[in-house]
């Protein structure tokens, strides 16, 4: 077990910051990409060919789904990581000005 252990709050923050805004660089490029999906969706046609391509569960439909909403879990997961690294840098703020008060001169 550490003797000592230190934490620097204010890198806590600003990695929460960096990971806001990768966050927010994913939502963007989500967004691009469902826009861009919907602008083109069925084009591929109702014939045979465009039935393999887009049907059943290896299917364009389906696999643009599931990206989809992979992409938007990861982004979800950087903002929960993000509030928790703020969180954690608040609770250890509080406690070393709580432990501040308890030492004598």
């Amino acid at each position: 077990m550490a003797d000592r252990i230190e934490a620097e709050t204010q890198h806590l923050r600003n990695v929460a910051s960096e990971l806001d805004e990768v966050a927010g660089e994913v939502n963007g490029i989500l967004s691009s990409v469902a826009a861009a999906s919907s602008a083109h969706w069925g084009k591929w046609g109702n014939d045979d060919f465009g039935q393999k391509f887009a049907g059943g569960d290896n299917g364009y439909e389906k696999s643009d789904s599931n990206l989809q909403a992979v992409v938007k879990s990861r982004s979800g997961l950087m903002s929960s990581y993000s509030s928790g690294l703020r969180d954690a840098a608040q609770k250890l703020d509080d406690m070393d000005h709580g432990n501040a008060g308890t030492f004598k001169s």
